[in-house]
């Protein structure tokens, strides 16, 4: 098919892209209380609002389900065949913009700036003016194509829950909410922990707390724990004995319990712990190496390091170092580390596991070395992964039109993290990022370059043709 046309349309069409997302932006969308009628609060509603008559405006229909999500639908005589899921919440605007303010989105050097120019309400409108381009030139479809514009993907997606619950999802969905070539593969997993309830050592030397991590999902920059009857020259000798430990800093400083222990180190996502040095870990393989007193606390403090030791990125020593050849390896990271006299001892680890992984092989052994340790394992068990065969028609049309596009040979990628899609069967996500560009999603200064945009935008026409457009 020849898409000269299709492309001229979007390429001058630019300028109103623009104009719409310039307007969306304007609504601060993230997720706020509930009011009557309005699950997400005042503002989501409102920015369904403002998409839903811009749809309209275009002659699609729209349906809002009860300010939940919206849908439109190119024809909704014919048989449904794609669905396009893309969100209009945001998440906190934060501080730290300089280019512009987070709402007030503004053009500079080929970037449209603002609070969800990239995540995700550029993208969504990258969907929906290849679905204009075809709508408004005239183009037959033989199958129908839902958008489906959500308000709660980035507090838990409870938006597509309740869409689902009385829809049926299309033979085959994607959503723009991510990158380019393809994500077929999201890493199942287990989101879990323990517990000690061991008391402060009767003698010193002794651990008095222990205190790192804000997140489950985020591997901790720094940890402290503050001991008791030991100096400054003793942590550095323990320090000495320590390696393995590169991009971890340690400092000491006396306090009013006796003497604090820092470690710093970098933070990175769960789903990618390597790239990230745990000060966890690190302050664990410290506190193992001192001469602490015996106890019950102490014994199990270095059974817990035994079993998360630095720069483990694969639960190794827990014996779940699992790998498969479609989805690579298990990743797993202690991220939540408190200890407390009054509280106890408390950790939470975040595990992204392969597709051979299961509650056999993986959970129940974890339980199991937790239990050796001293400690009292947290019953959870693994929330499943999302997989779409590399091999199937989905992946194969979209991936191809990708790289006809750009002239490369791109495989489907499998991710730790969850998409819009990840409850979806037969769902993929498909745009609209690209990894040699960070365009300061969730952060200040969020930008989308705009010829990113018009590629995006052409991208889905091909798509929504070759799935749609077929008998």
């Amino acid at each position: 098919m020849d898409y000269t046309k299709i492309d001229t349309y979007l390429e001058e069409h630019i300028p109103a892209l623009l104009e719409d997302l310039s307007r969306l932006v304007a609504i601060d969308s993230e997720r706020r209380e509930a009011l009557p009628g309005m699950p997400f609060g005042r503002e989501a509603a409102e920015c369904l609002s403002a998409a839903s008559d811009m749809i309209r405006g275009y002659g699609f229909s729209v349906k809002n389900y009860d300010n939940y999500v919206i849908t439109a639908d190119m024809d909704p005589e014919l048989e449904p065949h794609l669905d396009i899921l893309a969100h209009l919440d945001v998440v906190p605007a934060g501080d730290g913009w300089q280019v512009t303010k987070p709402f007030a989105m503004k053009i500079e050097d080929g970037r449209a700036y603002g609070r969800g120019t990239s995540d995700d309400k550029g993208p969504a409108l990258c969907a929906l003016y290849a679905m204009r381009a075809i709508k408004e030139l005239g183009i037959p479809l033989k199958k129908n194509v839902r958008l489906i514009l959500g308000s709660d993907e980035e507090c838990g997606s409870s938006d597509l829950k309740y869409y689902f619950a009385r829809e049926k999802s299309a033979p085959l969905s994607f959503s723009p909410d991510a990158s380019f070539p393809l994500i077929n593969i999201e890493k199942g997993g287990l989101r879990s922990g323990f517990t000690s309830s061991a008391p402060l050592a009767d003698a010193c030397p002794r651990l008095v707390s222990f205190q790192a991590g804000v997140k489950l999902n985020v591997v901790p920059d720094k940890a402290s724990a503050v001991v008791q009857g030991l100096d400054g020259e003793a942590v550095a000798g323990a320090v000495r004995q320590c390696e393995g430990l590169e991009g971890i800093d340690f400092s000491t400083q006396p306090c009013e319990a006796g003497l604090q222990i820092t470690a710093r180190g970098k933070t990175a996502h769960a789903s990618s712990p390597s790239g990230g040095r745990n000060a966890i870990t690190a302050l664990l393989a410290l506190l193992a190496k001192l001469p602490l007193s015996d106890g019950e606390l102490h014994r199990q403090m270095r059974a817990v390091s035994a079993l998360f030791p630095h720069n483990d990125f694969h639960g190794s020593a827990l014996g779940v170092a699992l790998e498969d050849e479609v989805s690579g390896k298990t990743t797993l990271s202690l991220d939540i580390l408190t200890y407390s006299a009054e509280a106890g001892l408390q950790g939470m680890f975040d595990c992204r596991a392969c597709l051979s992984a299961s509650d056999e092989n993986t959970t129940d052994v974890i339980r199991e070395r937790l239990r050796q340790a001293g400690v009292t394992p947290m019953d959870s068990r693994m929330y499943a992964p999302h997989y779409v065969p590399e091999d199937s028609r989905l992946v194969q049309t979209l991936l191809g039109i990708y790289n006809e596009m750009t002239g490369k040979v791109h495989r489907p990628i499998c991710i730790g993290g969850g998409t819009y899609v990840h409850e979806i069967e037969n769902g993929v996500a498909f745009g609209c990022g690209t990894d040699d560009v960070d365009t300061r999603a969730h952060s200040a200064d969020e930008f989308m370059p705009i010829d990113q945009m018009l590629f995006s935008s052409k991208v889905f026409v091909r798509a929504i043709l070759a799935l749609c457009g077929e008998v």
